[in-house]
């Protein structure tokens, strides 16, 4: 590291430090904060690392993607050789994410570490938690005597009518009560260092439960959910004179809604969407399809889900809602045939499940029920995800079931809009769920 990047990277780093303060009151907004583009790449690498762990995963409680990031930055600036003071802030945040996501003893391993070299370094403020407090003030009791400056000597007195107390055997200030030590803020603390109180006592000390402090709002776990999807899509209908036909196109496909983790593991969700655009025999771009006939489609959806996701690499859950599709053909090339529009709508419920998560495959069935539309649809999606969530898939989707039409004694409506839904789809998505 050169000595111009240096006065950039003090700057990120308290930025940083900030920002990470200030976490748990923005974590529901998620904001996007970067370091300064001035730096050499490789610290730039690490310290966005840092960022990220701190004001992305920590504040949805995805300690795991929080310390596999913080242990990738630490690994990076010791490979790189950068200053020892950079090192020990990178741990110091290590032992915040390890303390919180229930690990404290590897947590005060990793405080030690960092207070062994800067022991200025505070956990108070928005970086406080009750295992973060325990974990801290264990390695502080830990690392301050070995760390603290001894006072010089006090010259001998003057007076020998009078012996002075040896200050190593005066009393002493102390920090804790048996298994209670005193943080400041909280006062003592089950849990802390016992040994660390130079307190004597006689019989045995009375412990004293403290209720567990939550710091945070399940709120700050809320995230939005984002699908984005472009798939050529086919739909086939009958025809009065020329049997079945097919239409095809690149459609657009757009979900949003939002997720709350609730213990880690159980995920309500609520999701809108819609997809649409133009077929035709002659299948083009989106608008541009067409040919002798031709169909505007447009598919709407609301639903609500609920997932259990006791792994990183395996969710399973279900879904419920409801569906608005919307056909506009135009088939005046086809003698008989309307060429006027129609609607299909009703319930829909489902069940999915996805395995593995950096590669992983998911697959839903879905039911919808109504006049025209009911069948049952299965889709399979194979992608990747990253740390946070959000990744790419590619997906196939097909109606397994159609409904059967009515014969020559249906409309030319029940006809034409029992057959037109969903024959299949093929296509690429970004995604966040």
């Amino acid at each position: 590291m050169n000595s111009r990047s240096l006065p950039a990277l003090r700057i990120a780093l308290g930025l940083t430090c900030s920002v990470i303060a200030l976490a748990p009151q923005i974590a529901s907004a998620q904001p996007k904060v970067e370091v300064a583009k001035d730096l050499p790449a490789k610290e730039r690498e690490r310290l966005q690392l840092a960022v990220d762990a701190m004001t992305k995963d920590r504040p949805k409680k995805d300690y795991a993607a929080a310390k596999k990031k913080l242990s990738k930055a630490l690994e990076l600036c010791k490979a790189d050789k950068c200053p020892t003071a950079d090192q020990a802030q990178i741990e110091f945040y290590l032992g915040i994410a390890q303390a919180e996501g229930g690990d404290e003893k590897a947590a005060q391993t990793s405080f030690e570490h960092a207070l062994a070299i800067n022991p200025n370094l505070d956990a108070s403020g928005g970086l406080s938690s009750p295992p973060t407090d325990r974990a801290y003030a264990a390695a502080k009791a830990k690392v301050a005597p070995a760390t603290a400056v001894q006072a010089p000597a006090a010259p001998p007195p003057t007076d020998t009518g009078f012996t002075q107390p040896s200050a190593s055997t005066g009393d002493q200030a102390f920090n804790g009560v048996g298994g209670a030590a005193y943080q400041p803020g909280l006062g003592f603390v089950l849990g802390g260092n016992g040994t660390a109180s130079t307190v004597k006592t006689d019989g045995v000390p009375i412990n004293v439960k403290v209720p567990k402090l939550d710091q945070s709002s399940v709120w700050d776990n809320l995230y939005m959910r984002y699908n984005f999807g472009l798939a050529y899509t086919s739909y086939k209908f009958e025809t009065q004179t020329a049997g079945q036909k097919k239409t095809g196109g690149l459609m657009l496909d757009v979900h949003l809604g939002a997720g709350l983790p609730l213990w880690k593991f159980l995920v309500p969700s609520i999701d809108v969407g819609f997809s649409g655009g133009k077929v035709g025999d002659s299948p083009k771009i989106l608008v541009f399809s067409g040919g002798d006939y031709e169909m505007w489609a447009l598919n709407t959806d609301a639903r609500v889900g609920l997932d259990i996701a006791p792994l990183d690499w395996f969710q399973i859950g279900g879904f419920a809602g409801g569906y608005l599709n919307v056909y506009s053909p135009s088939l005046e090339n086809l003698p008989g045939e309307p060429s006027g529009g129609g609607t299909g709508k009703g319930p829909l419920y489902g069940a999915r499940a996805r395995i593995g998560h950096d590669f992983f495959v998911e697959v839903s069935y879905a039911w919808r029920v109504g006049e025209f539309a009911t069948g049952r649809y299965r889709r399979i999606e194979v992608g990747g995800l990253d740390d946070d969530d959000t990744g790419w898939s590619f997906y196939w989707e097909a109606r397994e079931q159609p409904k059967q039409t009515a014969g020559a004694a249906a409309s030319q409506d029940e006809r034409l809009l029992g057959t037109m839904p969903l024959n299949y789809s093929l296509g690429l998505s970004f995604r966040n769920y």
